[in-house]
Formats: structure tokens, sequence, C-alpha cells
């Protein structure tokens, strides 16, 4: 059985439409896959332990891809399926870990993790300038975003975070400008870097499931949402609505029954 695809083994074969490798697979080389423009599907099974740089690069008609690898090194997916109408990428429940730069530059339009999913990290750029992915539902397993993760996805409009979500390293989101709803914003949260969310010109609301002293007590970078509009934050129901004025970064409790804007320094903890 064929357990290696070697190095450049089918560069710009323009004849293959559809992939299936074999579960006998542990290693793609290199540039194997580069440039057949006419690859439709492609289908990676649990038993691909190494990707090599470029392997499936100037793929441009892909639509669908099926990803279970567990290990790699270098970006392999760089502007797959420039040409199509978006690609929709499924993560394997086994993988643990989306690795850095994996999909930078790759015309992604859904990304669905499947049931059970195990996955605990993003990757620095690990989604970066995926310029038509519109939403993203991440699965409760995840601990950690790294930095730049999604950077410059400009067609993102909503994200929905894990429930176990402990780190939102620095520019994760940034210059996502039509991101406008981040929901599900855990408890677990413990920091939040420096302009995860700038430039999100269009964000409305981030909803957090905690209550108002926990949201501004988790660690917070001044400029994490740098070059922002103005933006609600959306607490717990018991403790109304804490705005993030963009401008100068000062934080407003908004009371449950009055709605008389204060400055939350003014607030007293008993009375909320």
């Amino acid at each position: 059985s064929i357990t290696e695809i070697n190095f450049a083994a089918f560069v710009g074969c323009t004849s293959i439409t559809n992939l299936v490798i074999s579960d006998s697979v542990t290693n793609i080389g290199s540039y194997v896959f580069y440039g057949c423009s006419n690859l439709k599907s492609i289908r990676i099974p649990s038993s691909v332990e190494y990707i090599g740089g470029s392997a499936f690069s100037d793929c441009t008609g892909v639509t669908e891809i099926y990803y279970t690898d567990t290990d790699y090194i270098y970006p392999s997916f760089s502007y797959v399926g420039a040409d199509g109408n978006g690609i929709e990428l499924v993560i394997g429940k086994d993988v643990t870990r989306i690795p850095s730069y994996l999909f930078r530059s790759t015309n992604i339009k859904s990304v669905t993790f499947e049931d059970g999913s195990v996955c605990e990290t993003v990757g620095e750029n690990g989604f970066s300038n995926c310029k038509n992915l519109e939403s993203l539902k991440f699965p409760n397993s995840l601990l950690v975003v790294e930095r730049n993760a999604f950077d410059g996805c400009t067609g993102l409009k909503s994200v929905v975070l894990s429930n176990k979500l402990t780190q939102i390293e620095a520019y994760t989101f940034e210059g996502c400008t039509s991101l406008e709803t981040v929901s599900g914003v855990p408890v677990t949260l413990e920091s939040i870097g420096a302009q995860a969310f700038a430039n999100c010109t269009s964000l409305k609301t981030i909803s957090y499931d905690g209550e108002y002293n926990e949201w501004r007590f988790i660690e917070k970078a001044t400029n994490w949402a740098e070059n922002t509009c103005d933006f609600e934050v959306a607490c717990a129901p018991s403790r109304g609505l804490l705005y993030e004025m963009s401008n100068d970064g000062s934080e407003f409790y908004i009371s449950e029954f009055d709605k008389t804007m204060l400055p939350s320094e003014l607030v007293n903890d008993e009375n909320k």
C-alpha cells in the first residue's frame, strides 16, 4: 500500500477533479498537487501525519475540503479555490489544533467542526485573509485562538465562541470590517490581546455570559478594540449593559431600571 506521495508528484495535473487519499497514506510531500486547477474536492484521512508546503496551493477550482490531518509544518492550502464561489471546509472531530498559516488566503466560505470535536487551538494566522468566510461557530473544546488567526477576514459577520475559551490573542479579529456580533463569550475567558478587535468598524454587540464585574476584570489590552465604532457589551441580564466607547476606551454602565449612563467607576458594586 502507498504510504507517501512524494514531492511534486502530480503538479499541474489539470485532469484531476476529485481526490480521495488512501487510508494507508501518512505523508503528503510539498507541491504534490500544486496547480491542479480543476480539482474540486479534497478528502484527507486521519492516517495522514504530515502535509508539505504548498501541497495544494493554486488548486483554484476547489469547493470542498475534508481535513483530518494531525500534524503539519508549512502552509499547504494557500490560494486554494480562488476561482470558485467558496470552499466548504469540514474539520474532522479528531483534529486537536488548526496549524498556523494552514488556510491563510484560502477562499473558504464556511467552516464546520464535526460533532464531538476535540479541537483546542486555532493557530497563528490559521484563517487570516479568508475574505469570503461569513460566519464561525467554534466547538466547545476550543481553549485558545492565537494571534492573527482571523486577521483580515473582511466578509466575517458573526462569531460564536467556545464556552471553554481562555484566551483571545493579539490581532485575532483585526480588520474584520464586516463583523457585527460576537456571542457566547464565556466566563472562562482570561485575556483579550492587543488590537484583537481593532478596525472592526461594523461591530455592534459582544455578548458576555458572565456578570458585569467579571467582564471588567478580564485582562484586556488598552487598545483591544482600537478604531471600532461604539458597540455594546451585553452582560448577564441581571447586570444590564456595558458600553465600550471606542474613542477613548472608557466604560459605561447602563442601569436596568432607569437606563442612566454612568462611568463604571462611579457605580457602586452593591447597587449593581
